[in-house]
C-alpha cells in the first residue's frame, strides 16, 4: 500500500499534477493499493481527471490548514495533520508516504515523524518552494523555518526529495550539493494526448502561459511581455493566451492577454482545447 498525501493545496490548485502523480504511481506499482489523502474539493478535481479504468485507488478526506498562514502559526496545525497521516500509515501497514507538495513546517515534521515511525519511508515532492532556498530569514523566529536549513539538516536515507526534471535537479544540487544522495528525479507527470501533425501559421506567433497565474510564478512578466510586443509595429501578429485561472487579479491591467477563464479552473476538455489553439493555424 502506498499513501499519497496533499497537505496544503485546496480546490483546483495542483489537481492536474496530483491526478497525473496518482496515475503514474498506480501504473508503476499496479499491484499496490493507493490511498490519496487531500481536502474535499481537491479530491473531486483529482477524481475528475484520473482515468476511470484505474482500480484499487481510495480517496480519503483530511483537514488542511488555510493556505496562506505564517509558518509559526501553521506549524502546530500541521503537527496534528502530519501525526494523523503517519498514524494512518501505521494503521494501514503502509511502508511509503508520498507528500505531493510541502511547506517548510511540513519538511521539519516529516523529519521528526519518520524517526518515530521506523517502518515508513517518505518522498517529498518539491515544487516552486525550491525558489526560496537562497532567501535568508529576516528575524530570529524565522530561522527554524529557513528553507535551506529545513532541507539541509537531519536528513535520513529513508527520506527522499523528488525533483520534477533533470534541469531543476541540476540547479537544486548547485545550491545544496550535500543532498545528492537524498534526491531523485522524474519528468513532470502529465496526461499527454496522441501526437498530431499540425502545420504552423507563419504569420502568427502565439505565447502561452499554462496553470495558475500568480506573481510568484511570473505571470506579471508574461503580461509585461505581451504589452511590449503589442506596442510594437511588426509584420506578424502576436497573441498571448493564459490557460488557467488568475489568482493575483491585481496584475491584470491590460487586454493584451486572452484569459478564457480568469476566475474558475477549466475542465480538462477546455484546457486541452485552448492548448491546441496555441499551435493551430
Amino acid at each position: 500500500m502506498i499513501i499519497i498525501c496533499e497537505p496544503q493545496c485546496i480546490g483546483f490548485e495542483h489537481s492536474p499534477f496530483n491526478a497525473a502523480l496518482v496515475t503514474l504511481v498506480k501504473y508503476t506499482f499496479p499491484d499496490e493499493k493507493i490511498i490519496f489523502l487531500a481536502e474535499t474539493e481537491h479530491i473531486q478535481f483529482v477524481k475528475d481527471v484520473i482515468p476511470s479504468n484505474l482500480e484499487n485507488i481510495e480517496f480519503k478526506t483530511i483537514k488542511v490548514p488555510p493556505r496562506h498562514l505564517f509558518d509559526q502559526i501553521r506549524f502546530p496545525l500541521e503537527f496534528r495533520l502530519f501525526k494523523k497521516v503517519f498514524d494512518f500509515a501505521k494503521e494501514k501497514k503502509s511502508e511509503k508516504i508520498i507528500f505531493s507538495s510541502i511547506r517548510r513546517p511540513g519538511i521539519v515534521l516529516v523529519k521528526l515523524f519518520i524517526r518515530k515511525y521506523r517502518n515508513t519511508d517518505c518522498i517529498i515532492v518539491l515544487h516552486s518552494i525550491i525558489e526560496y532556498i537562497n532567501n535568508a530569514p529576516y528575524k530570529l523566529i524565522e530561522i527554524p523555518f529557513w528553507l535551506r536549513f529545513c532541507l539541509s539538516f537531519a536528513n535520513i536515507i529513508r527520506l527522499k526529495y523528488l525533483i520534477l526534471g533533470p534541469t531543476i535537479e541540476k540547479e537544486f544540487l548547485k545550491k545544496l550539493p550535500a543532498l545528492k544522495k537524498y534526491t531523485i528525479t522524474i519528468d513532470h507527470p502529465y496526461f499527454f494526448k496522441p501526437e498530431q501533425k499540425i502545420e504552423p501559421n507563419t504569420k502568427m506567433i502565439r505565447f502561452g502561459f499554462f496553470g495558475v497565474g500568480s506573481h510568484r510564478k511570473g505571470i506579471d512578466l508574461f503580461f509585461q511581455l505581451a504589452d511590449e510586443i503589442k506596442a510594437r509595429q511588426t509584420t506578424y501578429k502576436a497573441e498571448f493566451i493564459m490557460i488557467g485561472p488568475l489568482v493575483d487579479k491585481q496584475i491584470y491591467k491590460s487586454d493584451s492577454v486572452l484569459i478564457p477563464s480568469p476566475k474558475n479552473p477549466l475542465t480538462s476538455e477546455d484546457f486541452e482545447s485552448y492548448a491546441k489553439k496555441l499551435i493551430m493555424p
